[in-house]
């Protein structure tokens, strides 16, 4: 069965890196390091992060839970160009800051709560 809500689990970061070139992954470790990566909404299923990059304005980062239980993550800047298939820096720097969120911040299930 598909995970229906965003948590650690469904947060894939590792497979993000292993797709990621190695410029893209240092850079987005660096970048979530440096605390460029900052949530600016969260819901059930989707996440939207601003990182600041080169430019001054932020770019927009969307981590979305999809039916099947992936994971699409959309960037707009010219690099990623809103392809959840082009893994940028500012994606990684995004995942990392949300898999750290979940970890300050258990999403916890009903069967944790009655227990």
């Amino acid at each position: 069965m598909a995970q229906t809500t965003l948590s650690q689990e469904t947060v894939t970061v590792q497979d993000l890196i292993r797709s990621a070139d190695s410029f893209s992954a240092q850079r987005g470790r660096s970048y979530f390091h440096q605390g460029r990566a900052r949530l600016e909404s969260l819901d059930k299923t989707e996440a939207l992060y601003a990182v600041q990059g080169s430019r001054p304005t932020p770019y927009q980062v969307r981590l979305q839970l999809q039916e099947d239980g992936s994971l699409a993550v959309t960037c707009d800047c010219p690099f990623a160009r809103g392809v959840p298939k082009v893994i940028c820096k500012h994606k990684i720097a995004s995942a990392l800051a949300l898999q750290d969120h979940f970890r300050m911040h258990p999403v916890l299930s009903w069967e944790d709560v009655l227990g």
